[in-house]
């Protein structure tokens, strides 16, 4: 399916690009299963920072 593959292609960059802005808010990458990533962060308003 070329859909998939596609999104198979970006998702490195999607996670690598995740990572990068934990880090920049002072944050924590806990793991990351397939696409998805678990961080944490210091306090509410860090986590909310890197989510906007």
């Amino acid at each position: 399916m070329v859909i998939g593959r596609q999104a198979t292609d970006r998702e490195p960059g999607i996670l690598e690009l995740l990572q990068a802005k934990t880090a920049e808010f002072d944050g924590t990458v806990v793991k990351t299963i397939g696409d998805e990533i678990m961080s944490r962060f210091p306090d509410a308003a860090a986590g909310l920072a890197g989510c906007l």
